[in-house]
This record gives C-alpha cells, sequence and structure tokens, in this order.
C-alpha cells in the first residue's frame, strides 16, 4: 500500500480477514504497448481501458474512466542499451500528466496502482495500469 502511495485507502477500513486469516486480493493489469512501424509514428490515443495511460507531446496523461487522474503516484522503469535500470517515482500534476526526462533508446515502462478498499461482500481489489515504450535514439 505505501509502495503504490495508496494508504488512503486504509483510512477507516476493517481489513476484513477472511476465515483462514489472511486479507485477499483479486487484480486486473490493464496495459498498452507503443509500437509503430517504418519511419512514421502516429499519435496515442484512448482505447477504452477503465484505467489508461495515454502519451502526449510532452509526456503520458493518466485517465480513470472519461477524467483525468490527479496526484496518483507513479513508478517509471527504463533499461538502456547497456543493461543499465533507471528507475523513478513519478505523481500526476492537476490534469494527470507527468513530465519526466527519458533515457536515449531504452525500453520503458509506466506503472500505477488503483487500490480499492473491500466492501462488506468483497475483498480488496487493485487495477495495475501500465504502458509499454521505446525512447528514440
Amino acid at each position: 500500500v505505501r509502495d503504490v502511495g495508496a494508504e488512503a485507502a486504509l483510512e477507516g477500513v476493517d481489513p476484513l480477514l477472511c476465515d483462514d486469516g489472511e486479507i485477499h486480493e483479486t487484480y486486473r493489469r490493464l496495459s498498452k504497448t507503443l509500437v509503430h512501424f517504418g519511419t512514421q509514428s502516429g499519435q496515442d490515443r484512448r482505447v477504452g481501458l477503465d484505467h489508461e495511460w495515454v502519451k502526449t507531446k510532452t509526456g503520458f496523461r493518466l485517465f480513470s474512466a472519461r477524467s483525468d487522474i490527479s496526484n496518483q503516484l507513479a513508478a517509471l522503469f527504463c533499461r538502456t542499451p547497456d543493461g543499465m535500470l533507471i528507475t523513478d517515482r513519478l505523481r500526476t500534476d492537476a490534469d494527470g500528466h507527468v513530465d519526466f526526462k527519458l533515457p536515449k533508446s531504452s525500453e520503458c515502462i509506466i506503472n500505477t496502482v488503483f487500490l480499492f478498499p473491500p466492501t462488506a461482500s468483497s475483498s480488496w481489489h487493485s487495477d495495475w495500469v501500465s504502458i509499454f515504450f521505446w525512447t528514440d535514439p
């Protein structure tokens, strides 16, 4: 919970231990990979996922349903051509954007997690939302 910046989901919530004494969580992964063919690249757009990253001219924008998501903690991971792993913690601004300097010719992924507390009839649920892309040389 702390790692994904979702401490607020714990406020005033009973963890609802199951009969086996464990806390159970369901999850789903909502992921996109950006690719282009030939010498031209297109523009990223929403494809209809419940939660979704979209590449913009200056960075990336996070959406949930029809709204952008402000103040959401995210993680960036990039592997450079020499095998070095670069990581960074990001937080979306008021418009759901994150802007950052990317290493050249690298494979990168941005990930964020939406954590939903249990209700009287359900367990914890999380949505893991990522976008995978390659940076320009």
